[in-house]
């Protein structure tokens, strides 16, 4: 170790140069991880309920002037009746094993609001969840109360009128170290009873979990309103779409309501992440990623094939002396092993100046500070550089090493004779 060391300190302007170019590999690299990083950890949380063998029908309702159009089915009354008997068709085809009415926001939705909840001098601002009282949504994805495991309890508990089910995040903020359930919450002016408290409930599949309570309501926009639906294990969704078209095309028509389409929540949630951009994102960030460790793996390659060519009348000195080619290829990967880290230790410093100025990439963290997201560890910032930071070195150190063997093993490959002629 001591005979590496003094050699890097004898080629230190050569050993120089090579240090600053892996110092700024650091840094960029860790500019390119980063955001990686907290996309896929993201996307990688549970999202507390089950999509599988889930349905969204969307209808539509015939306005005045169009040739279909029924002027009595027209009133709010008469619609909501009818919208009702939708339900009720839909509950009772073959193989449906829930039913529930949602507003415009559900899982994957573009729709949902947020609101201040408070109780007692404790307050945060959350995402509301509404569906229409009557109805099994709780069933439908299979989100059960987190005390007691059982969903249908959620659904009946939500039948009175002043009845809310808060996810598990918003009882740690409003009710530290205590259960919610019995308690009140005021939201809207108005107050509330906490009858369930389910696990966290990621509104989009890329992103964190927020404080969140599911909002019962007797009335929803009927303009707004939607039919999801669960259907019993062991069918195949495919072949039950194909059939519920077949089938229901024709008995959904009711008063001035008409099928527009039946899709899978699987689908939904594919859809919605192309349309937030988030799967161009990580396509994005893996595109880089890969061509920056190519870049990378190129430039330091050719630096040490150089390094190693320079050193040839070296190398066959040391072999004519008695030194092993393994030994050669071993002194050169650990030469290659202190550069890489010293660099990158220093590409830390500007990697920590970097982050004091600007946060940490696509972290929910400054926009929620205050809520659940700190219990993850993309938004824990010692946790997060640290990771982010084994990760960099890990990639930097195997490029470095690999980059290092190749020209190494062909130097030592080279007949002492031949290069100490070179010499």
């Amino acid at each position: 170790m001591r005979l590496i060391i003094k050699q890097l300190w004898y080629k230190r302007r050569a050993n120089g140069w090579l240090l600053a170019e892996l110092v700024l590999v650091t840094f960029f690299l860790w500019i390119v991880i980063d955001p990686m990083f907290v996309l896929l950890t993201n996307r990688a949380i549970p999202e507390g309920y089950d999509i599988d063998n889930t349905f969204l029908l969307t209808t539509g309702d015939y306005r005045s002037g169009h040739s279909q159009f029924v002027e009595e089915a027209s009133p709010d009354s008469v619609r909501k009746e009818n919208f009702l008997q939708i339900q009720a068709e839909v509950q009772r085809y073959p193989g449906v094993e829930s039913v529930a009415i949602v507003g415009f926001a559900y899982p994957f939705s573009s729709g949902g609001w947020f609101t201040m909840a408070e109780h007692d001098t404790l307050s945060a601002q959350v995402q509301v969840m509404a569906m229409y009282r009557q109805g099994d949504y709780f069933r439908v994805f299979r989100t059960p109360d987190i005390y007691t495991g059982s969903c249908e309890q959620l659904d009946e508990a939500k039948l009175s009128s002043n009845h809310i089910i808060i996810t598990k995040g918003l009882e740690q903020l409003l009710f530290p170290g205590q259960r919610a359930v019995g308690k009140t919450i005021t939201s809207g002016r108005k107050e509330y009873v906490v009858a369930g408290v389910t696990e966290n409930f990621k509104a989009r599949s890329v992103e964190q979990p927020k404080p969140l309570l599911f909002l019962p309501q007797d009335e929803l926009d009927i303009d707004d309103m939607n039919i999801v639906f669960r259907i019993r294990d062991g069918i195949s969704p495919s072949r039950f779409a194909e059939e519920f078209r077949r089938d229901m095309i024709s008995r959904l028509s009711i008063g001035n309501f008409y099928y527009i389409r039946l899709e899978d929540f699987h689908t939904i949630r594919t859809d919605s992440e192309y349309q937030n951009g988030s799967v161009n994102k990580i396509h994005m960030q893996s595109a880089l990623t890969v061509f920056f460790l190519l870049c990378t793996f190129l430039g330091v390659a050719g630096t040490f094939w150089i390094r190693s060519n320079a050193r040839r009348g070296e190398i066959g000195l040391r072999m004519a002396l008695g030194s092993t080619r393994g030994r050669i290829q071993s002194d050169m990967l650990t030469e290659s092993w202190l550069l890489t880290t010293a660099a990158f230790l220093l590409g830390l410093l500007i990697v920590l100046q970097q982050v004091y100025q600007n946060g940490f990439a696509c972290s929910d963290y400054a926009s929620y500070p205050e809520s659940i997201n700190s219990m993850y560890v993309q938004n824990q910032p010692v946790a997060h550089f640290l990771i982010v930071s084994l990760i960099v070195y890990g990639l930097l150190m195997l490029i470095t090493l690999i980059a290092t063997w190749i020209p190494a093993s062909r130097a030592a490959a080279t007949e002492p004779s031949e290069a100490l002629r070179d010499e």
